[in-house]
């Protein structure tokens, strides 16, 4: 044990130094991580999965927002730290909102410790390698982008290691190495954003070809090029339910289907005066608000980009002017692709690639490969002091690593907190009126955006269930938020997207009778109106307020129809349903033969079953799903059933099993204990 601590003592301290500093930081600003998007649309979707797990089903469904559609790939249903996470908040907390702040600590950790490994690759001392380890789990990027992408953090936490194992097969193939490699990859994946995955694949590829040029090889190049590709043909065989399910519903996108306009898809380019700005003055335009915190991001601390200069300055007469110059040319390259120039340019022009929207994204691999410029020049200082000063070494490089960390912990806790959208609620939230909402759909109107600069800051928006968070209380909304929606859903919500909302201007009245369409809203079983306070309402004659205060006005219609109902107007027992995760269980009573409208959009992955026995389940005129139902007492489900999930699902156990099998007869085979005599 002792020795265990001993050998692993950098990683240990590592891990933590940046607890300690995650809970300054949280003392600061307390649900630091908690913004944005983390907020509107990955919590909900943290919370909704988790059900359906603990319910004892796989998170397919998403009744909650627009009229029923797939989880999406995006809320990374299939990633188990986010499970983690939730249960952490739940012990510690007795809730859930505090899910992003374990998410955070959970790959911050994992973030320093692999880029400690990841600098060790290329023989670093290791205080060398843990002031790079700081340096990048606390880049403004990292932290400020992550505490509202949250799959920022998770990137943060497996590029190091990914490209860490990648360089290893250099080296010549080892099992425990490939399916390291394999595992982190996997997460990778699993953590829902393709243009992150897909970045990092193009990095990787790169920084390994161009070690494998230049290092004397310990394998040959046939050897090398089949173990880095079969690497990635695994993940492609074990991932293979998730990805089909990426590629349907990129397929129905009505937003990311096609190729995305030069406009949109180099929307958000870096420019070099807000690159600059952050990296060298970021405290000094902090009132000045830019989408991303472009002038703020680029930081990488001041010791850090004062130690990469000198790396550089020093090539000369450094024994890894050979990776200096390799990690200065992969920062150069990612650079000048955050920029709308030309490598910008090339990339629109290769598929897949131009699809991916913010060239400014790129900068996470920019400030990557500067901090790993940085550990060589702290490395470079490190050993002049040691000649040098010898004792005394040790003291000041001590004393520099602890202004390293106070530069981090001032960029946020002396600063307003940055983030990409600023939310007023504050965690934990409520809704009192969740039980009397559940019997019936949600529509919520309000100010779409509010700007402070180009930061949105919406404001109070939990309680007027827009966005995401009708998901959060397990209710239903005819609108939401979602980047894969089908353009089915998009259409048939009358494209109520991101706030889920009609836009009203602040002090606009709203008038049911002219801007809002009952008629059409109430087949679709809508019985709730929620406004913000700030809306003056006209037109409500049918309508019944039920709450107003500072933040909402709540109306109820009592003509909105019930989400399961009978087709015709007859004398029957009005069907009694339960949504569960990814189906809806229905019992009926009726003297005669009838139609059962369910009032979810129509779905051909959706299986009816009467009895237990399959029915077809139609679309209505209006596009719900309709099941006949003869007379007497039944019971009814109508299930979804991803039969490319499924397929994909048999696919990677099967090779999983066959794997399995096959390592463990030959890991485990006997051996001939009686050799026959060689011949005389």
């Amino acid at each position: 044990m002792r020795e265990s601590l001993f050998k692993y003592r950098y990683e240990l301290s590592l891990a933590l130094l940046v607890l300690a500093m995650l809970a300054v930081m949280e003392a600061r600003h307390p649900y630091f991580f908690l913004q944005d998007d983390n907020r509107t649309y990955h919590l909900p979707y943290y919370v909704h999965n988790l059900k359906a797990l603990l319910g004892g089903e796989l998170p397919l469904f998403n009744f909650n927002q627009y009229l029923g559609t797939p989880v999406s790939f995006l809320s990374a249903p299939f990633y188990p730290i986010n499970y983690i996470a939730m249960l952490l908040s739940r012990l510690f907390l007795g809730h859930y909102f505090g899910v992003m702040e374990s998410v955070a600590a959970i790959h911050l950790v994992i973030a320093g410790i692999g880029f400690y490994r990841f600098s060790k690759e290329f023989g670093l001392a290791e205080l060398s390698c843990f002031f790079g380890a700081i340096a990048w789990a606390f880049s403004p990027f990292v932290i400020t982008i992550g505490n509202s992408w949250i799959h920022t953090l998770g990137y943060a936490a497996y590029l190091p290691w990914i490209l860490c194992f990648s360089i290893r097969q250099i080296n010549g193939f080892k099992i425990r190495d490939f399916l390291l490699l394999l595992l982190f990859r996997l997460l990778a994946l699993l953590l829902g954003f393709p243009q992150s995955v897909l970045y990092i694949a193009t990095f990787d590829v790169m920084l390994v070809a161009i070690l494998f040029v230049v290092r004397s090889k310990k394998c040959s190049t046939k050897e090398f090029v089949s173990s880095y590709l079969c690497n990635y043909l695994l993940l492609l065989i074990i991932s293979l339910p998730v990805l089909l399910q990426l590629f349907r519903e990129a397929s129905l996108s009505f937003s990311r289907k096609s190729v995305l306009s030069w406009g949109e898809y180099a929307l958000y380019s870096y420019r070099i005066i807000d690159w600059l700005n952050g990296l060298l003055v970021p405290f000094a335009d902090s009132g000045r608000h830019l989408f991303g915190e472009l002038n703020f991001v680029s930081h990488i601390g001041y010791l850090s980009l004062i130690l990469a200069l000198l790396a550089v300055c020093s090539l000369k007469n450094s024994r890894f002017r050979r990776e200096i110059v390799i990690f200065a040319l992969l920062a150069l390259f990612s650079f000048l692709w955050s920029e709308d120039i030309l490598v910008t340019k090339i990339f629109y022009i290769i598929p897949f690639f131009n699809k991916l929207r913010y060239p400014f994204k790129l900068q996470f691999f920019t400030g990557f490969f500067l901090v790993t410029i940085s550990v060589f020049g702290f490395n470079l200082l490190s050993e002049w002091l040691k000649e040098k000063l010898r004792g005394g070494a040790f003291i000041i490089l001590c004393s520099l690593m602890l202004l390293h960390v106070l530069n981090f912990i001032a960029l946020y806790t002396l600063l307003p907190q940055r983030m990409l959208s600023n939310h007023l609620d504050v965690p934990p939230f409520t809704e009192p009126l969740k039980e009397r909402f559940s019997d019936g759909r949600i529509v919520s109107a309000g100010p779409d955006v509010v700007w402070d600069g180009e930061r949105v800051v919406p404001g109070n928006t939990v309680p007027t269930l827009g966005y995401n968070f009708a998901m959060l209380w397990g209710l239903q909304h005819f609108g939401g938020y979602e980047a894969l929606l089908s353009e089915r859903n998009f259409n048939a919500s009358m494209g109520l997207v991101n706030n889920s909302i009609f836009n009203v201007a602040p002090d606009t009245a709203l008038n049911f009778t002219s801007d809002v369409p009952l008629e059409y809203l109430r087949r679709w079983g809508v019985r709730w109106y929620v406004a913000g306070s700030q809306i003056p309402l006209a037109g409500t004659d049918g309508l019944e307020l039920v709450q107003s205060d500072r933040y909402r006005k709540v109306l109820y219609d009592p003509s909105g129809k019930p989400l399961v109902y009978w087709a015709e107007e007859v004398n029957a027992d009005a069907p009694e349903f339960f949504f569960r995760s990814n189906s809806v269980e229905i019992t009926t009573q009726r003297g005669s033969e009838g139609l059962l409208v369910v009032s979810v959009l129509y779905n051909p992955l959706f299986r009816g079953y009467l009895d237990g026995k399959e029915i077809p389940v139609t679309e209505t005129q209006e596009g719900q799903m309709s099941l006949a139902i003869p007379s007497g007492r039944h019971t009814v489900s109508v299930t979804y059933v991803d039969s490319g999930f499924r397929k994909g699902l048999l696919v990677s156990c099967a090779f999983l099993l066959s794997a399995a099998v096959l390592f463990g007869t030959t890991r485990f085979k006997p051996q001939n204990r009686y050799r026959q005599p060689p011949a005389s």
